[in-house]
């Protein structure tokens, strides 16, 4: 038999079991969001991060600039609550001098979150392409839209970042709750 809750102002909800057992649903003292799982716990519901990637397939990049700047298209705004937000970037780079680097930083809000240089790797082989990868997260930010980006910048001489079907390079950025 359902139960219909009439709403504050209008609508309704109607809570209805539909499993042929008896199950007991058991609501907090408190005003929260409610999880539901699947009884093997492979599946949960009530949680949507916000969430998005970046994916570069087709388009190498270069910059020979020693200061951050934008890396193109690795840009994700996405709109959170009151949490930190997780972020990535793996890719393929190099640079074209024997002992120079490729430096790599995350922007959210304008505000860079691995210092002012970021994390790096310097090239032993000139022209030798290297797995770029790291991984991060901010400070808790506040309930509303913010934008996460990936920069790049090189010490001397070209950096270069594959994005081909073969090498893709990805930049994602995910609401932590």
């Amino acid at each position: 038999m359902p139960l219909v809750l009439t709403g504050a102002t209008s609508g309704s909800t109607t809570l209805q079991s539909t499993d042929a057992v008896t199950n007991t649903l058991t609501l907090p003292a408190s005003t929260g969001t409610l999880l539901t799982t699947t009884g093997d716990g492979s599946s949960l519901t009530g949680i949507n991060p916000s969430f998005g990637r970046v994916v570069r397939t087709a388009g190498t990049i270069t910059t020979t600039s020693t200061s951050l700047v934008d890396v193109t298209g690795a840009t994700v705004t996405i709109t959170t609550g009151a949490f930190p937000v997780g972020y990535g970037f793996w890719g393929v780079t190099m640079n074209s001098i024997q002992g120079q680097r490729v430096h790599m930083n995350i922007m959210v809000d304008a505000a860079l979150q691995l210092g002012t240089q970021g994390t790096y790797w310097n090239q032993e082989v000139a022209g030798l392409f290297t797995n770029s990868a790291f991984s991060g997260q901010s400070d808790v930010l506040s309930a509303g839209a913010h934008t996460t980006k990936a920069q790049w910048s090189v010490s001397a001489g070209t950096g270069t970042l594959v994005g081909t079907s073969a090498n893709s390079a990805m930049f994602y950025a995910q609401e932590i709750k």
